[in-house]
């Protein structure tokens, strides 16, 4: 802390949360003009905090007024995904038993046994039924039972394939033909792992919340359905099952999506026009601003 003083840093960035008891307690110190929280899964309450930025629409959705009532600011930025990472050879299908041939779709996600409902589940298991070449993977941990037992029942689990959770991942998302998003409600983090690995993408506006509209916003119209429709998302799957051509342009649009909207450049971009509003509007007038880019130099991260 004293050093921070003494580098009269500008920013200090805590992306950590509350049981960082070190960063708890630099967050209520005065050891920067600004402090900022990122939030990934819960937020580092101290009042001390300037800004708090959410990673997690639906987190920011229902937290804002709580900072609202505190004086603090909040915001949402997205968190992009690297796009030029470096990956692991491509998987091979045969050391998951998966024939050369068959179709590979598959659904990735830390929530999936939220977003795993009823109605995509049957729009999967009516997709295995009219295409016999067709495998679905699930990629995320979760209590499964239900949908097991659904597939069980319909008489396609043989074709269902639960990896559990993968640290390799977005590179493991090579093994898939096409990546189903989940509907009504969707994970961000596996449409865009999907895209970045050049993978068509089908998605569903569902309704207008972040949950059920952002897998959308993501791919765009190109391979998003634009209402909650599930014959018409299964129509579209369909069609880039039996199309190579079609299938190949739509991963390939959706890789340039990724790269020109969603990289970690364009959220570096965004934290950066953050920094530059937060400061302006904790500066004092009688204080001479720090030139933009000798500030960004002199952000110190505290994780």
């Amino acid at each position: 802390a004293a050093q921070l003083v003494k580098d009269h840093v500008d920013v200090v960035i805590f992306d950590t949360t509350q049981a960082d008891p070190i960063a708890a307690l630099l967050a209520n110190w005065e050891i920067a003009r600004v402090k900022i929280n990122l939030c990934r899964k819960t937020p580092l309450y101290a009042s001390g905090v300037h800004c708090v930025t959410y990673f997690d629409q639906n987190r920011f959705d229902s937290d804002k007024s709580f900072w609202q009532s505190k004086g603090i600011e909040s915001n949402f930025v997205l968190e992009g995904i690297d796009t030029e990472d470096v990956l692991a050879p491509a998987p091979q299908r045969s050391a998951y038993g998966i024939p050369d041939a068959a179709m590979v779709l598959a659904t990735a996600g830390t929530e999936l046994e939220k977003t795993l409902g009823d109605e995509f589940v049957e729009t999967i298991v009516n997709l295995l039924r009219s295409h016999p070449h067709a495998i679905f993977l699930v990629v995320g941990e979760g209590d499964f039972a239900w949908q097991k037992r659904k597939f069980e029942s319909a008489g396609v689990a043989k074709r269902v394939g639960w990896t559990g959770k993968r640290k390799d991942l977005p590179g493991f998302l090579r093994i898939a033909d096409v990546y189903l998003a989940e509907f009504p409600n969707s994970g961000a983090t596996g449409v865009l792992q999907a895209m970045s690995m050049e993978k068509p993408v089908v998605a569903m506006r569902a309704g207008e919340s972040p949950a059920q509209s952002q897998a959308a916003a993501f791919v765009g119209s190109e391979g998003a359905i634009s209402t909650r429709d599930s014959n018409a998302y299964m129509e579209r799957v369909s069609k880039l099952i039996r199309e190579p051509m079609y299938r190949n342009k739509l991963g390939r649009l959706m890789k340039d999506r990724v790269n020109q909207h969603f990289s970690f450049t364009q959220t570096a971009r965004h934290l950066e026009q953050l920094i530059d509003q937060v400061i302006q509007q904790k500066s004092e007038a009688s204080t001479e601003i720090t030139p933009r880019q000798d500030r960004l130099e002199r952000i110190a991260e505290v994780a």
